[in-house]
């Protein structure tokens, strides 16, 4: 008989998304997964190419000055190429932090429907703005647990957020009604979250809070004492 605590448990989150709360939330709830004593904790490899684009200075809209001198042209260019340089370094810092402090699945997914010959026990969809369909573009059924594994055996969210103006969109509200049905449990990290969902499915949902609040001070003082001795050996 398997033991509880060597389970298969798999989180799909914006844990590669370039900000510091994105990394945080991620790593408060693998390492409060590790404390619980489960052993086989690892990130759904997943990056859409509506989260990689967010922070790629090449994506974003061309803003050259349609008049103007020719001063005025060379410094938007000195301007842009500052940007590009920096947002390229700020963003090769965060792959290596993501690529040190969390455990990812050696599998990259595709982007809205993924398929893979492998089970696993427990999904935990969230924390983060997973459900923000003004990030994703539409609703990803990826973030609900859908078309991950073929065999699933038990998918939940965990604080799990969204601008309440997209969550209750006309345009999304069937397709989050009908995921919603994917998950064995809901829970929320804002109550008016809570409210808006309520109307959508019968199953009870829960608010409960965000990672860095669950994991204490204790694990994040790791990372304070990882950087800190870097730091001591440069």
């Amino acid at each position: 008989m398997q033991n509880q605590y060597s389970k298969k448990v798999r989180i799909i989150s914006y844990h590669n998304a370039h900000n510091f709360g994105a990394i945080l939330q991620a790593y408060g709830l693998q390492e409060t997964l590790k404390k619980l004593g489960y052993t086989d904790v690892l990130f759904m490899h997943y990056e859409p190419t509506y989260l990689k684009n967010r922070y790629n200075p090449l994506s974003k809209k061309n803003r050259t000055p349609s008049h103007g001198n020719i001063i005025k042209k060379l410094k938007w260019l000195i301007g842009y190429l500052y940007f590009c340089i920096n947002s390229f370094l700020r963003n090769q810092h965060f792959k290596k932090s993501i690529k040190r402090l969390l455990n990812q699945t050696s599998i990259k997914y595709d982007e809205y429907t993924s398929y893979v010959d492998e089970t696993i026990d427990i999904l935990i969809c969230g924390s983060d703005q997973i459900w923000n369909c003004d990030i994703t573009g539409k609703v990803d059924p990826i973030f609900f647990g859908k078309n991950i594994y073929k065999h699933l055996g038990y998918a939940i969210s965990y604080a799990a957020s969204s601008e309440l103006s997209s969550i209750s969109a006309k345009q999304n509200i069937e397709e989050i009604k009908s995921n919603l049905n994917n998950l064995k449990e809901i829970s929320v990290r804002e109550y008016q979250l809570k409210v808006i969902l309520e109307q959508y499915t019968q199953k009870a949902i829960k608010t409960c809070i965000d990672p860095t609040l669950l994991a204490g001070s204790e694990v994040f003082n790791k990372i304070c004492l990882l950087y800190t001795s870097d730091a001591a050996d440069e």
